[in-house]
Parts: structure tokens; C-alpha cells; sequence
């Protein structure tokens, strides 16, 4: 009995043993993963759960926004709205058991027949209906094959992007297509968020227009590392860049990037003279670049770099001017005790002035007159027609600044003391300091004269009066490399002693200091996006930021720079014009213009000029830029006045069809031109982008012309000039 009771007591256990270890195995699951069968035919109801990539609601970081390709998007959920979801369960003999449309707020949800010997396929497809496609679109897509049980309640049904591709078109921009091609692209792809990386490239291209495509990409965020061979076609050279730019994949869609070069920091050409460069290069209307050397050559080139003739003035060296007038002629000052007036045709002389010393510090131009001064202590003022003398006041002295003019005539000079002549030659006032001022002056908006000494920037008021005084700490020699500049947001740059500063204007305060080098050997110049330009004797051009003094970039140009850099004017992009030992060099930038400033570089504009009043003339004085650059916005279009003389109202209409870039900040300057007039009257301005009505009470009582010029920052359309309707 005891024998039967223990066999019984085995046998039992073993099958409970038996009977759990075949409901492990066989016990349905809630969810999606078990590979076994389960035993079980019957009817169940199912609810489908969608689970959407992470990255369709995630937000997209790149540091630099500025770097991105087209436009970047906070998340897909934002860009890319579902618009319906498509849904269907076959079993696993490919029988379609359910099927359909679903809204994307709608719950999945439907009884289903469960056959315990077989699997089941879910798969489900989601629509977007957003702009950028042309017909509502898959943009995800996800299947699971499992077996069902008795208890299955919920599937997960994980869904992803599918993939999409991305066209760039690396394009040489059209202001440099003409100089420029490209030799080589290589480009290496990586996702941002997974890490996939794809690497195409070609070489030996000799095109302007090259296209690659990014094909199967996963959706999101892509870096495209550019190493890049660029061909200069008129110098023969290759320049390499590398740029790293980011664009955005969408789903199941092909989109185009415009991918364009970096052209900067290298240089575009390089122009031997045949003596040392002597002065700041400067530039007129139609882009012609003119520089001297210490042999007493005046040279002209295009803005590519041709020349266009070159002329020996004198065997003196010349270390005045260029500068440019209205009409486009050039004057210059020599060490012969000559000033220069010469043709910008072929480089002929209309006449020369002979001072009683030699004429070093440069020259200020006026609509009527020329200053200067020479080593015999005199300022002269000579009429720029003909050259003859209109007066000379003696100041002594042994160094000297150039000349600047102000918006009233004043005319400023450094000589020890800063003097301030009417533009009769009679003296407003002087301006001691400590006795020593020869940089500058520079001339700011407001009237204040901003002028230095060995170690001290002093700002005056127009009449005369000290605002405030900032020491620089260091002594400093050299007059010519430290002439103040006035760049953006109220500040002042200066070099001292190989130490760049930026200033305060209003009180002084020095904002901040940065060592450049003992060799800084130039004014710093001031772009429209404030970076601050300075040349070195050890051959560096070097670019900072002019808000942090941070080092933005620099390029080693092999010799001494010799002059203070200047802007070229043609064309979207400038290029640095510098001085280098005996070469015009031209370098590319990313500069769109000098900053909309009074003063933002040695003698003011490109014309050299040293006037605050060369910019435009309008009132009573004829229309007129006498630093003027190739027109680089589009004019208006379809362009109306009508003038009401009773009402005294003008009413403007044009159409202006450009949204690029930075032309979201253009104005439209409204002129009028009255009968027996050559003059243009201005009359207003607007930022409307179709037209303004404008009061205006004229004594003719009649308008002949109007016309409207497009003004971004200082960069000028030129008029578009209709007739206008009289009523």
C-alpha cells in the first residue's frame, strides 16, 4: 500500500509538472512577438495601435541655422500633417481579412476570425496631404506578422518614414560664373540623428552647374561636408574650399538644393606693379580699380583684374589719392610737389598744380574744390576744374592728416591741433588736445570729429568742444595706420601699436582689445556685416568679428601690406582690394558692401573722397553719388504717378517683383523733377513694396518727371523715371 500510495504521488506530481509546462507554451500573449501556435479558433476584437517613428515629433537641432539648405523645420508633425491612414490584416495564405481608410484622430478597431494555425500580417500606410507634394502622399509605412490567441486585445504596429532623396545643385553664383568653374566636388552625407553616411563626388568637371542626388536617404536632418576644387578661368589657378552646409530629406519625395561656393579667403588675383604699392586702391562707378606705386605710376584696371592702362605721372613717388570725382577723373598727390588731375579714359593729364612741398597725406574732394596739404605747411584749396588755386592757409607743422570735409563744409585737418577751415579758407576754430593729433579726422554722422594722437582718441563736437578722450596706452609713431572707423551699433575701431580696438562712441568705453600683431601696418576697414578688415606688414590680411574681437579668418599673402584695404564694387560679393608689397591684390569675401556708416574705412568710401557728403545729393543740389557702385538691385517695374495740382498729392505705384536675401529691408526714395528743371527734388520715401501717396507742394505747381530709386542699406538701383498723369 505504501509502494501504491508513493508511485501515485509520483505519477501526480509529473503530471502537474506535465500539465504547467504545456500551458507556458501555449498560453496566448497580449501582444505581437510569439512565433508558436496557440491552439485557439474563435472570434476576438482587436485594437490597433499606431507607434510613429520618435523623429516625426522631435525637434531638429542644428547649431547653425545659417548653414541650412532651403529651410529647416522644427519637427515633421508640423511640416507634414497625416491626412488619412490606410489599414489591412491578411492572414498567412494572403486571404484579405480587413481593409480601409481610416481618419488619423480614428480608433483602429474590428473583430477578426482567429485561426490557430495561422499568422496574421498587419500593415498600414500613412498619408500626408502637405503643399510640398503634389498628390496626397505615403510618407510611412510598417507591417508585423504574428499569431493571435483568445486573449490578444491590442497590437503595436510600429510605422517609419520611407525614404526620400534630395537633388543639389551646386551652382557657381552668377556674378562669378563668367571667372569661375568648378574642378571637383566630393560630398559625405551623415544623418544627424542615426550616423548613416554616404559619400559621392566626381572630379574633372570644368562646369558651372553640377547636380548630385542624395538617393534613399532616411528622412531628417543631413550634414553635407563639401571638399571642393574651384577654377579661376581667366588666371588658370585652382582654389580647394571645404564647406559644410544642411538640409532637410522629406519622405517618399525628390526635393532641389541650391548648394553654392564658398568664395572667400583666397585670392582672386594678384597684379604685379612696377614699383611698391603706395596708396589705398580705389574704386569708381563702372567697378575700375586705380592704384599707384613709389615709381609715379597710376594704373587702371577692371574689376576682374585686366588692365586697362597704366601710366608713369612722374619718377616721384606718388603717396596721395587716388582719388575719384562725379565724372570719374583722378587726382593724385606726388612727392614732385605735384597734385595730378588725370583722364579715366587713358590715363592722360588734364592738369597738374604745382604746391611748395610735397603732398603726402591725401586728398578731400569736393563738388567745386581739392585739399590737401604739402610738407611746406600749407593747406591748399584748388578748384578741381581747372586747377587753379583758390586760397592756401599756412598751418606749420611737421605731420599732417589728410583733409576731410563735413556735411556743412567744414574742413578738418590734423596738424598738432585739429583746425576746422569754412570752405572760403577763414578758420572756425582749432582744437588743442595735447598738441601732438595727426590720425584721422573721421567724421561721423552727427558731426563729431573723431581724431588721435601718439596715444590718445579724442571725440569733439562740431564746434570744437571735447566730448571725451580715451588713452590708447601705447605710443604709436605712424599717423597713417591709426584713423579712426565707425562700424555698426555706436562703435569705433582703431590700431594702435598692433593692438585693434573697439571703442564706444558715445562715451569712450573701450568695449574690447585684441593683440593682432606688431606688424599691423593699415586702417581697418568695416563691412555692412561689421567684420573688421586690417592688413599686416608680415603679409596677413586678417578678418575679425567687430562685435567680440573674435578672429574670423585670415589668408597669408606671401609680402608686406603696404595699404589700407578698400572694397570692390561690383557685383553682390566684394573682394578685398590691398596693397602688397608691389601687387594690387584682390581677395574674396563674403562682404556685401562697407558698413552704412559715415566712416567706415581710410579716406571713407572707394572713391577716397574723405567727404561725408559723396553718398547722395538730393534737394537742391542735382542727384548724385559720386562713390556710386553698378546698380545690384533690380529698379522697379511698371512704374505710374499721377499728380493732383489741386490736391497737391502724388500718387506712386510700381511693382517690385524681388524677394531675395536681404532685400526685405529695401526703400523706395521717391523724386520729382519740376518744368525748366534739370534738378531732382526729393520728395519722400516709403518701404512699400507697391506704391505711396505722398503731399507734395511744389511752387511750379507741375511735375515733369518722377522717378523712384531702391536703396538696401547704401546700395543703389539708380532712377526708373516715368511721366506722370496731370490733373
Amino acid at each position: 500500500m505504501r509502494k501504491v500510495s508513493k508511485y501515485f504521488a509520483i505519477f501526480f506530481i509529473l503530471s502537474l509538472l506535465i500539465f504547467y509546462l504545456v500551458s507556458c507554451t501555449s498560453a496566448p500573449g497580449e501582444n505581437s512577438g510569439s512565433t508558436g501556435g496557440n491552439g485557439y479558433t474563435g472570434k476576438i476584437r482587436l485594437n490597433i495601435v499606431l507607434q510613429l517613428p520618435s523623429s516625426y515629433t522631435s525637434t531638429f537641432s542644428v547649431g547653425n541655422s545659417d548653414a541650412f539648405l532651403g529651410k529647416g523645420v522644427t519637427s515633421f508633425k508640423d511640416e507634414l500633417p497625416i491626412s488619412k491612414v490606410y489599414f489591412k490584416l491578411t492572414d498567412s495564405d494572403g486571404i484579405k481579412i480587413h481593409e480601409g481608410d481610416y481618419k488619423p484622430n480614428d480608433t483602429i478597431t474590428f473583430e477578426v476570425n482567429v485561426d490557430a494555425s495561422k499568422k496574421y500580417t498587419f500593415f498600414a500606410s500613412l498619408y500626408t496631404n502637405a503643399s510640398i507634394y503634389a498628390t496626397e502622399t505615403a510618407i510611412m509605412q510598417g507591417s508585423i506578422t504574428i499569431p493571435l490567441s483568445a486573449t490578444t486585445k491590442t497590437v503595436y504596429l510600429p510605422v517609419d518614414f520611407l525614404n526620400g532623396s534630395a537633388t543639389l545643385n551646386f551652382k557657381i553664383q552668377n556674378n562669378w560664373a563668367d571667372e569661375y568653374e568648378f574642378n571637383s566636388i566630393y560630398i559625405t552625407a551623415k544623418h544627424t540623428s542615426t550616423g548613416v553616411q554616404k559619400t559621392i563626388g566626381q572630379s574633372s568637371l570644368s562646369a558651372t552647374n553640377v547636380a548630385f542626388q542624395l538617393t534613399d536617404a532616411y528622412p531628417g536632418v543631413w550634414e553635407i561636408q563639401q571638399t571642393v576644387t574651384l577654377k579661376n578661368k581667366v588666371q588658370g589657378n585652382t582654389v580647394p574650399y571645404q564647406k559644410t552646409n544642411y538640409l532637410e530629406v522629406y519622405p517618399s519625395i525628390d526635393l532641389p538644393y541650391d548648394v553654392y561656393p564658398s568664395i572667400y579667403n583666397f585670392v582672386r588675383y594678384s597684379k604685379t606693379l612696377n614699383g611698391s604699392a603706395s596708396t589705398t586702391p580705389a574704386v569708381a562707378k563702372d567697378g575700375t580699380i586705380y592704384i599707384t606705386d613709389d615709381k609715379g605710376w597710376l594704373y587702371a584696371f577692371t574689376d576682374n583684374g585686366t588692365q586697362k592702362w597704366a601710366k608713369q605721372l612722374t619718377t616721384s613717388a606718388i603717396y596721395s589719392g587716388p582719388v575719384i570725382d562725379e565724372s570719374g577723373y583722378i587726382f593724385v598727390g606726388a612727392e614732385d610737389n605735384k597734385v595730378y588731375k588725370v583722364n579715366p579714359a587713358d590715363g592722360s593729364v588734364v592738369w597738374s598744380f604745382t604746391a611748395g612741398g610735397r603732398v603726402s597725406y591725401g586728398i578731400a574732394l569736393t563738388t567745386y574744390s581739392i585739399y590737401f596739404l604739402a610738407t611746406d605747411g600749407y593747406l591748399y584749396s584748388v578748384n578741381k576744374e581747372n586747377g587753379q588755386e583758390f586760397w592756401r592757409y599756412y598751418i606749420g607743422g611737421i605731420y599732417f592728416s589728410h583733409p576731410s570735409v563735413a556735411h556743412d563744409g567744414t574742413v578738418y585737418v590734423a596738424a598738432g591741433k585739429l583746425y576746422a577751415f569754412n570752405p572760403d579758407g577763414t578758420i572756425k576754430w582749432t582744437f588743442n588736445g595735447n598738441g601732438s593729433l595727426r590720425s584721422g579726422p573721421s567724421i561721423d554722422s552727427d558731426g563729431t570729429i573723431y581724431v588721435a594722437d601718439s596715444g590718445i582718441l579724442y571725440a569733439i563736437e562740431p564746434d570744437g568742444t571735447e566730448r571725451w578722450n580715451r588713452s590708447l596706452y601705447y605710443y604709436v609713431y605712424d599717423y597713417n595706420y591709426r584713423e579712426p572707423v565707425i562700424g555698426s551699433n555706436g562703435l569705433i575701431y582703431i590700431n594702435n601699436s598692433g593692438t585693434l580696438y573697439c571703442i564706444e562712441k558715445n562715451n569712450g568705453t573701450i568695449k574690447w582689445s585684441q593683440y593682432v600683431s606688431n606688424n599691423m601696418s593699415s586702417t581697418p576697414l568695416v563691412d555692412s556685416e561689421n567684420r573688421v578688415y586690417v592688413g599686416c606688414n608680415n603679409g596677413y590680411l586678417q578678418v575679425l568679428d567687430g562685435f567680440s574681437g573674435k578672429l574670423l579668418w585670415a589668408i597669408d599673402l606671401g609680402d608686406s601690406v603696404y595699404t589700407a584695404p578698400t572694397l570692390s564694387s561690383v557685383g553682390d560679393e566684394k573682394t578685398v582690394l590691398i596693397g602688397v608689397d608691389n601687387k594690387l591684390v584682390s581677395v574674396h569675401t563674403l562682404s556685401k558692401d562697407l558698413a552704412n556708416t559715415s566712416w567706415p574705412k581710410v579716406f571713407r568710401d572707394q572713391a577716397n573722397t574723405s567727404n561725408v557728403n559723396t553718398d547722395l545729393v538730393t534737394g537742391n543740389a542735382s542727384l548724385t553719388t559720386l562713390i556710386g557702385t553698378m546698380p545690384i538691385v533690380p529698379p522697379v517695374s511698371n512704374l505710374s504717378a499721377e499728380y493732383s495740382r489741386s490736391g497737391n498729392s502724388l500718387t506712386v505705384a510700381y511693382q517690385w517683383n524681388y524677394t531675395g536675401y536681404d532685400y526685405g529691408k529695401a526703400k523706395f526714395v521717391i523724386y520729382v523733377k519740376v518744368p525748366g528743371s534739370s534738378l531732382w527734388q526729393y520728395v519722400g520715401e516709403t518701404t512699400s513694396r507697391t506704391g505711396a501717396s505722398l503731399n507734395v507742394v511744389l511752387q511750379e505747381s507741375s511735375i515733369d518727371k518722377v522717378g523712384v530709386n531702391v536703396v538696401v542699406d547704401t546700395r543703389q538701383s539708380g532712377l526708373t523715371v516715368c511721366t506722370p498723369t496731370l490733373k
